[in-house]
């Protein structure tokens, strides 16, 4: 769909915090994604730090083609937002 997604989700009957973005082409048209994720289990052993760093510490990726816009680096921090607010949400 084109669409970024950030929360949980049941992979192989475990729970997992979860992030994808979508990859695009060169006509545009999404042609793949990026996933990481991390089963619930494993991830209240470990600590976290979230950071969200300023869109002028991100600008790298604009330059590189890395993201098309300035928005999507923003939808990136808000995504990472929503990555932060999940795991304060998992409890031990």
């Amino acid at each position: 769909q084109g669409q970024s997604y950030v929360g949980r989700a049941e992979i192989l009957g475990a729970e997992h915090v979860c992030s994808y973005v979508p990859t695009y082409g060169e006509n545009g048209q999404v042609n793949g994604l990026i996933f990481a994720g991390l089963s619930t289990a494993a991830t209240v052993r470990h600590v976290f730090f979230v950071e969200i760093q300023p869109i002028c510490n991100n600008m790298f990726m604009l330059r590189k083609g890395m993201v098309r816009s300035e928005e999507e680096l923003r939808d990136f921090n808000l995504d990472t937002e929503h990555l932060r607010q999940s795991l304060s949400r998992i409890e031990a």
